[in-house]
């Protein structure tokens, strides 16, 4: 019976080192922090509440992160133009979306979670806004009709939700969508 223990326990320890020799090379190599980090970031709200220096326009903000002035571009939204280089580009409806965002979030505190690319082209830092409150204001923005959808992969957690928020301010005739008539 000692016998068959002990060559138990040696098939179990050579076992671990087969497996080691053809898997452990496999594991070294990866970045885990890198993964552990980014999985992370994709699941994670700040807690940090950040206050809001400057609205831009309807979907673009400066927030002031640990002393540094941030540009911030509101993930899943775009409103029209109200700042544009191209002054022919910058619209009425533009102006309405910067002013709603203007009285939403001037003197706030805000607080920011991010998908999976925290910067876009342009250097802005991508985020979805949350008010301590806890609102978040990209779903605000587009529920109250000043904003379109706007999806640009791998940005894509909260596409149904704003979706479904723009669906129901057309169909609620809210913002740019009231009926004047």
């Amino acid at each position: 019976m000692y016998k068959r223990k002990k060559l138990n326990i040696l098939s179990l320890l050579f076992g671990i080192v087969v497996f080691f020799i053809l898997f452990g090379s496999f594991f070294a190599e990866q970045d885990w922090d890198g993964i552990f980090n980014n999985i992370k970031k994709q699941v994670q709200v700040e807690t940090d509440l950040y206050d809001v220096i400057y609205v831009i326009d309807g979907d673009t903000i400066i927030v002031n992160i640990d002393g540094v002035d941030t540009k911030v571009r509101l993930i899943g939204i775009d409103c029209p133009e109200s700042v544009h280089e191209d002054q022919s580009k910058n619209t009425p409806e533009g102006k309405l979306a910067s002013e709603f965002t203007t009285k939403l979030l001037e003197g706030q505190k805000v607080k920011l979670e991010y998908d999976v690319q925290t910067k876009d082209s342009y250097d802005r830092t991508l985020a979805y806004v949350y008010l301590e409150d806890g609102t978040m204001v990209n779903e605000k923005i587009i529920a109250e009709g000043y904003a379109y959808p706007l999806t640009i992969t791998p940005n894509v957690k909260y596409q149904d939700k704003i979706g479904e928020a723009f669906q129901e301010a057309v169909k609620n005739k809210k913002g740019l969508w009231l009926d004047e008539n």
